[in-house]
């Protein structure tokens, strides 16, 4: 079952430590309102900041 909750996250590729093989989580990224498109690319704020920095 999927549910479109418009979080945005990623996989990680590293296996848990405790030795499940299900996929995990790298965490929280942002919502799937808050990306603009920029020249054809879909920018979401959280990327500006990492390159400001």
């Amino acid at each position: 079952m999927r549910f479109g909750t418009g979080d945005l996250s990623a996989l990680l590729d590293a296996p848990c430590g405790c030795g499940r093989t299900t996929p995990r989580l790298a965490g929280f990224l942002g919502r799937v309102g808050e990306g603009v498109k920029v020249r054809g690319m879909f920018v979401h704020p959280r990327v500006l900041d990492r390159s400001f920095a």
